[in-house]
């Protein structure tokens, strides 16, 4: 029986040294972005959070995917281009193409900030409801 993976490590150690190398690749684009980022495993795959969830990474049979927000997506949907998505927010990234890091980069931080304004709301108290005397 296979043991639970607990790390980010222990998840990219299973795969061979080509799919390593590119899970690296895009561990580091997303480290650098994301640097207070905290690293899990998170649905059986790599996962980034600040202020909640920034992405995902997982290896499938011809690509892996790379997992942040549809609002991500559609923000950078010109230089994402004929990179395969879903309507959702997945990416997928081929495994016969170049890692896009640069992209990968850019929707990280789009994500860190998406989740400062969404949790800076949050701490702000509601005074839709409060009564003027």
């Amino acid at each position: 029986m296979k043991s639970e993976i607990k790390t980010v490590d222990e998840y990219i150690a299973q795969f061979d040294e080509v799919t390593k190398k590119r899970m690296e690749i895009i561990r580091s684009a997303i480290v650098e972005a994301a640097p207070n980022s905290v690293e899990s495993i998170a649905w059986g795959m790599p996962s980034y959070s600040e202020n909640g969830f920034i992405c995902h990474f997982a290896n499938a049979k011809h690509h892996i995917g790379f997992y942040s927000s549809p609002e991500a997506l559609e923000f950078y949907k010109d230089e994402i281009g004929d990179i395969p998505t879903n309507s959702k927010n997945t990416m997928r990234l081929m495994n016969d193409r170049e890692i896009p890091v640069e992209l990968i980069k850019k929707i990280v931080i789009f994500r860190v900030e998406e989740k400062r304004l969404h949790a800076s709301s949050k701490a702000r108290p509601n005074t839709k409801n409060d009564k003027k005397e």
